[in-house]
């Protein structure tokens, strides 16, 4: 373990105490540290993969299969567009999804610089295909991004969220957070059903000789009450 606590070791705690097992992505200097930290703890197993599409692709079946958090890590600029497909098919399927990208410096972030294959309008890219899009602008925030990040993507309508991470804050050392010890996601519980509109449903039902039940993402989790009779 390294004497030094930075951002890169937040992130990769952080997504081990809320349940994190697998993650996937591609090793870019835009992420290291990050990687280091994950590294480093050998507590959540790192998939790579070919390019950042099929790893977007696969945190997508994660998060739909097993019911949890799926994560993919990118570079910044094309790395990051590369993850799109996944997203947007993360996006239709309501797929709880948090996908983590580095960004150049903050000297050079909205200068439009290209310093190392940055590109202009990247959150707003990633905003355009996720349920949000968020970006860490210090160190002191870091935490609170990634709580607020999880949370938006773990509470229905589930999605995909991105956040950006400039590789100069992950490098940042800082004290390691004493709220990671009793971090728990502040996930809102499910809205109740409106008692009139199942009302509704139940005599529609009741009165149809052959009842049918078309249910979306939404309900993907009741199929065991929506089966009883």
């Amino acid at each position: 373990m390294s004497e030094t606590y930075n951002v890169g070791d937040l992130v990769a705690e952080f997504l081990a105490r809320i349940g994190v097992e697998t993650c996937f992505g591609i090793v870019s200097v835009h992420n290291i540290p990050m990687l280091d930290g994950i590294g480093r703890r050998n507590a959540i197993r790192y998939v790579m993969c070919r390019n950042e599409m099929g790893g977007a692709h696969m945190a997508d079946a994660y998060a739909r299969v097993t019911g949890h958090l799926g994560v993919m890590f990118s570079s910044t600029g094309p790395g990051a567009a590369n993850t799109v497909p996944g997203l947007v098919e993360a996006q239709f399927a309501g797929s709880s999804m948090l996908h983590i990208t580095g960004q150049t410096p903050t000297k050079f972030i909205d200068r439009d610089m290209g310093s190392v294959h940055d590109v202009p309008g990247q959150t707003q890219m990633l905003a355009a295909v996720s349920k949000v899009a968020y970006r860490v602008r210090s160190a002191d925030e870091a935490l609170g991004v990634l709580t607020r990040a999880a949370t938006e993507a773990l509470t229905p309508p589930r999605g995909p969220v991105s956040v950006e991470i400039p590789i100069d804050i992950q490098r940042t050392v800082i004290k390691r957070p004493a709220q990671l010890d009793s971090l728990v996601l502040p996930i809102p519980p499910a809205l109740a059903p409106d008692e009139a509109a199942l009302t509704d449903a139940v005599e529609i039902l009741a009165r149809a000789k052959r009842p049918m039940l078309w249910l979306g993402n939404g309900a993907k989790e009741a199929g065991a009450a929506a089966m009883r009779r």
